[in-house]
């Protein structure tokens, strides 16, 4: 729904704006069986350690692409997330931050 897009603008505008940057460490990344624009769709799961509080939040994030040409997205590698300041397991990857 338009209501669900608008949200989500709106989530990803205040990560980009206010996000807190940190390290994450992938612990898992699964195939899914979904496929965009001849892209295959990866579940990256991943820990960090929130820098307010130190707690360790547990939150996972899709991934466009083909891990296998991605030196990032590798089980227990660590990589740089931005966190939603409101809502620690909203988060937002990029290859390069």
């Amino acid at each position: 729904s338009i209501l669900f897009f608008i949200q989500a603008q709106k989530n990803y505008n205040r990560i980009i704006k206010k996000g807190l940057k940190v390290k994450a460490h992938i612990v898992e990344v699964k195939r899914t069986l979904l496929i965009v624009n001849h892209l295959p769709e990866y579940i990256v799961e991943v820990f960090y350690n929130h820098p307010n509080d130190n707690k360790k939040v547990y939150t996972e994030f899709e991934y466009f692409g083909d891990v296998n040409k991605n030196t990032y997205l590798k089980k227990g590698k660590e990589i740089d997330i931005l966190i939603d300041p409101q809502n620690p397991e909203n988060i937002y990857f990029k290859n390069v931050i």
